[in-house]
């Protein structure tokens, strides 16, 4: 009976363990993807800032720098792109109304879904040559996106 009781526990524990360390790395995996956005490199989990209620991620120092020393302005469009694709943000709005969204009028911009109110919205997004820079620029951001709480769902492809 000792010898059951210990095997159940034993069995337990390890589940127990083995999900916690899955939810952990997919959080990490989420935000590890995610490009320097002053050189494109790959991120250091370490080199970031606050920035809107969230961080943005960089590959070393000299590019954190960089984007400090820019007040980030020069980079505020890749900025907001990094805290959707990172998770932290989340689409609220139609980036053109303001009004709400219809998840199956959509475009994808990198890898991400944005959604509009209608096919007039969605078309006139599609019309325009840099939709990213359009979508991101702190203007329309600002009132598309907000920080994400736990109980939201992003909206990725």
């Amino acid at each position: 009976m000792k010898i059951i009781s210990f095997i159940l526990i034993s069995t337990l524990i390890m589940s127990v363990t083995l999900f916690s360390t899955e939810k952990k790395s997919n959080k990490k995996n989420h935000i590890s993807n995610a490009k320097c956005l002053v050189s494109g490199d790959n991120i250091d989990e370490n080199e970031f800032v606050d920035y809107k209620n969230g961080k943005i991620y960089f590959c070393c120092e000299m590019c954190k720098a960089d984007f400090i020393d820019e007040k980030s302005n020069k980079f505020s469009s890749k900025a907001n792109y990094q805290l959707v694709s990172t998770g932290q943000y989340i689409q609220k709005s139609c980036p053109m109304t303001g009004k709400g969204i219809d998840k199956s009028k959509n475009i994808t911009v990198g890898e991400l879904n944005v959604a509009f109110c209608c096919n007039g919205c969605k078309s006139k997004t599609e019309a325009k040559k840099d939709k990213a820079g359009f979508i991101f620029a702190n203007t329309v951001f600002d009132k598309t996106f907000s920080p994400i709480k736990s109980k939201d769902k992003t909206y990725k492809k």
